[in-house]
C-alpha cells in the first residue's frame, strides 16, 4: 500500500524530503522501523535524523567510493568507524572489543563527541597499538570524533558488506509501483498545472491505486477463503463416508456371526398353546 506521497518543486533537492516523509508516518503511528531510500535521500545528516526518531535509513553514502575493501576487525588496524556511537546520546559509546565508554562528553551544537575508556582495560586489548582511542595522562583513553563522522566512517564501511546489499536490493520493488501509477493512472502526463492541483491529482491517483489494491486482496483472500472451505467440505464427505464404511463393516461382521450360530427355534403352534396354559395357571 502507498503510505505517503508529496510534490516537490523540480529545482528542490530530494534531500530535504527524506524525515518529513518519517515525521508524517510516525504522526499515524506507522512509522517504519526500515526506510530504504535511494541516493539522493541518503544524508549522513537523514540517517542521523530517522535514527533518532526511531527508524533505520537504509541507503548507499552519497559521494565518492572509497577504495578500501572489507575486512573483518581482526585483519586490519582499528578505525573510528569500528566504535559504535549513538546519534542520541542514549546509549555509552562502544569500542569493537565490546566495552562501554565510562563516561562521555557531548557537544550539542557542534556533533563533537568525547568518549573516555577505562585505560587498565584498554591496556589489555589486542587493539591497543592501533586504537584511535589515545591515552591521556590519568590513564584513560579518549575518542575524539563527531556524530556525523562516526556515522559517515560507519556507513561506508557497511556498506561494502554482503548483508547491506541482500537489504538494499529489496529497495527495487518500489519501481513496479511509481511504473503502475504512469502507466495505469496517468501520472506520467498529468493535464493540469499548478501545484495544488498536481498535488490534488496526485492523492487522488495514489488512493486510487490503493483501493484497486485492496480490492484485489479482499477478492483473492475470498477466493482463497472458498477453496479452504471447498477442500474443508471434501474432508468432511471423505470423512463421512470412512465413517459410514466402518459402520457397516461392523453391521456386516454382526450378521455373518448371527448367520453362522445356532438356529434360532421358533416354538410352534402346541408349543405355544402350551406356554399360554402355563400362564393362565
Amino acid at each position: 500500500m502507498i503510505t505517503y506521497a508529496e510534490v516537490t518543486r523540480s529545482c528542490d533537492s530530494d534531500e530535504k524530503a527524506a524525515v518529513p516523509v518519517v515525521d508524517d508516518l510516525a504522526s499515524r503511528d506507522i512509522a517504519p522501523e526500515e526506510l530504504l531510500t535511494d541516493t539522493n535521500y541518503g544524508s549522513t545528516e537523514n540517517v542521523i535524523e530517522c535514527e533518532k526518531r526511531g527508524t533505520e535509513l537504509v541507503a548507499p553514502v552519497p559521494g565518492p567510493k572509497l577504495d578500501e575493501a572489507p575486512a573483518e576487525a581482526g585483519e586490519r588496524a582499528i578505525t573510528k568507524a569500528d566504535f559504535e556511537v549513538d546519534p542520541k546520546g542514549e546509549r555509552a559509546t562502544r569500542c569493537p572489543a565490546g566495552r562501554e565508554a565510562t563516561s562521555e562528553k557531548r557537544d550539542p551544537g557542534t556533533g563533537k563527541v568525547r568518549a573516555f575508556f577505562d585505560g587498565e582495560a584498554c591496556g589489555a586489548c589486542a587493539h591497543r597499538d592501533s586504537c584511535p582511542a589515545k591515552p591521556l595522562r590519568d590513564g584513560r583513553r579518549v575518542l575524539r570524533t563527531t556524530v556525523h563522522a562516526a556515522m559517515l566512517a560507519r556507513r561506508r564501511r557497511y556498506e561494502k558488506t554482503e548483508e547491506f546489499k541482500k537489504r538494499y536490493a529489496e529497495r527495487a520493488g518500489i519501481e513496479a509501483t511509481n511504473s503502475e501509477l504512469k502507466r495505469k493512472h496517468g501520472l506520467g502526463r498529468l493535464r493540469i498545472r499548478g501545484l495544488l492541483r498536481v498535488r490534488l491529482a496526485v492523492h487522488l491517483k495514489a488512493a486510487a491505486c490503493n483501493v484497486k489494491r485492496m480490492v484485489k486482496y479482499l477478492v483473492e483472500r475470498g477466493r482463497k477463503a472458498a477453496k479452504a472451505a471447498a477442500v474443508a467440505a471434501e474432508e468432511a464427505r471423505e470423512a463421512a463416508a470412512s465413517s459410514l464404511r466402518v459402520i457397516l463393516t461392523w453391521i456386516g461382521a454382526g450378521t455373518a456371526g448371527l448367520a453362522g450360530g445356532r438356529p434360532i427355534q421358533r416354538p410352534g403352534r402346541a408349543g405355544a398353546r402350551h406356554t399360554r396354559l402355563a400362564a393362565a395357571a
